[in-house]
């Protein structure tokens, strides 16, 4: 099966990708090999292994163009570019700003493109707002974003007005330093961590008193967001305005603990506790930091009392939400999925390791915690689920520390936990036979990964809906309806919908 992480290599002459890069861009081009292709082809090798952020939006290729926009009004095209520009604006706000009434939204054209997640209006195509930014003019996107900051400052919300003021006007950005500063700190607290790099980057060009506190700011989005490079860069230039910075420092010896790996086989005790005590101070979001206090003290725990780390690992688990779930950063939901993950390996669990897996190799970057020891979990699941195949496992290994980065050796245990009866158990459960049989059977997988939209179609599908039903739910035509359901009968290499409720109902006994 050709995958989106074996496109993503072949376009790129065999270069190292991160899965959930090639996932992101797989979502993005809807599976399209070759949009696939061509976007890997035009991103950095950095950006590639996963330890740069990606462009946001994705570049706009020439596969990825669409004719759909040809016959959108002129106001109607103004409503999808203030969407663009600013992802995370409330949808009032966005509608006071475009000079629009709900209606346009609901029943206009844009609706067609657009979908309202938690108050706010996002694009259903990722190619869509790549294509709408990339042919508004320099003019229409200078009045857009005043408008987006008018609309901004009358809600009294002031530094969220600040990054489009500078947009409008770069000169501005002196003046704009503290509010833009401020609006990067909110971001981190929402989760929002790569956009607060951005922001950030822009208070700490601008000069000034609070120069060093965002870098030290934008050093933490790039490290929340999953991006370690952009991370240390950041760090480097807050340490050489400030090398009294404690956060920063402990930031930086973080990085080259999880860029280099640790001195022996495992992380020493030591090792463990500075790096979990780093994580929790320099988080600003409120589930990440429950999770990551919770796990400091499991793995701190594994070192003299295995049996009682194991305890409190699984009802942290238990209490936490699932790794998908929106309340996380990309660092905190890949901690949370290599510790279940690693609970499941030790237990034996490789079925269900096998399909957490599945669920979120492509969509989280779980190099974070030790690609080398996800790497060694692949291994331990090859062929208990589709889409778990000896590539994941390659791509961990080349883009892992360097110590842990030796995929044709399975790790017998998770990176913090160095006990002996911890490693003989995960060898034990690492020493089951593949072949043993498997229950319950495992969902099953797409060929390519489901957009958002495609999973909610999905889901009217296997329970019979008609296209006109699927729509009305959505909100969308039941021509989008239709077009989604042919995706998604493709992407399972089903010839029908009744073949397609088939394959789900026979994994589901």
């Amino acid at each position: 099966m050709t995958t989106p992480l074996r496109i993503a290599r072949i376009a790129t002459g065999g270069r190292a990708v991160a899965p959930h890069v090639a996932g992101r861009i797989a979502a993005y081009a809807d599976g399209d090999e070759r949009i696939i292709g061509e976007i890997a082809a035009v991103l950095t090798p950095e950006q590639l292994r996963g330890s740069a952020l990606l462009p946001d939006p994705l570049p706009l290729v020439p596969s990825a163009r669409t004719g759909a926009l040809d016959e959108l009004s002129t106001a109607e095209l103004r409503v999808l570019l203030f969407a663009a520009l600013d992802p995370e604006v409330q949808l009032s706000e966005l509608l006071d700003a475009a000079a629009v009434e709900i209606d346009v939204l609901l029943f206009g054209r844009p609706q067609g493109f657009l979908r309202v997640d938690r108050g706010r209006a996002r694009f259903a195509d990722e190619r869509i707002r790549s294509q709408v930014l990339h042919d508004a003019t320099r003019g229409e996107r200078r009045a857009a974003h005043e408008a987006l900051a008018r609309a901004a400052l009358r809600r009294g919300r002031s530094p969220a007005a600040a990054p489009h003021h500078v947009a409008a006007d770069h000169r501005r950005r002196v003046e704009l330093a503290v509010p833009l500063l401020a609006h990067a700190e909110a971001l981190l607290i929402s989760g929002s961590a790569a956009e607060a790099h951005r922001v950030a980057c822009i208070a700490a060009e601008a000069g000034g008193d609070i120069t060093a506190r965002a870098w030290r700011t934008a050093a933490l989005g790039a490290f929340w967001a999953g991006a370690l490079d952009d991370a240390e860069e950041g760090v480097r230039r807050a340490l050489e305005l400030d090398p009294s910075d404690d956060l920063a420092s402990d930031l930086a010896r973080t990085l080259r603990l999880m860029q280099s790996g640790p001195t022996d086989a495992l992380y020493s005790a030591e090792e463990t506790e500075f790096i979990f005590r780093t994580l929790v101070a320099s988080t600003r979001n409120a589930a990440d930091r429950m999770l990551l206090m919770q796990l400091g003290k499991v793995y701190a725990m594994a070192y003299h009392d295995p049996r009682a780390a194991d305890s409190l690992l699984a009802r942290t688990l238990l209490s936490s939400p699932a790794s998908e779930d929106r309340c996380w950063s990309p660092q905190g939901a890949a901690h949370r999925a290599v510790s279940e993950l690693t609970a499941l390996v030790v237990a034996g669990d490789l079925d269900a390791g096998a399909r957490l897996i599945a669920r979120t190799a492509s969509t989280l970057p779980l190099i974070l915690p030790g690609a080398g020891i996800v790497a060694g979990h692949v291994r331990a699941c090859l062929g208990r689920a589709p889409g778990v195949d000896a590539e994941l496992a390659r791509a961990y290994g080349e883009i892992g520390p360097r110590t842990l980065s030796r995929f044709d050796e399975v790790p017998v245990t998770d990176m913090f936990a160095a006990d002996l009866a911890v490693r003989a158990g995960a060898a034990a459960a690492m020493a089951t036979p593949l072949s043993a049989p498997s229950s319950p059977r495992l969902a099953p997988v797409p060929a390519m990964p489901l957009s958002l939209r495609q999973r909610d179609v999905l889901t009217g599908l296997l329970r019979g809906l008609s296209n006109r039903a699927i729509g009305e739910e959505l909100g969308v035509s039941h021509r989008t309806v239709e077009v989604h359901a042919t995706q998604i009968l493709r992407k399972y290499g089903t010839p029908s919908r009744s073949a397609l409720i088939a394959l789900h109902s026979a994994t589901a006994h």
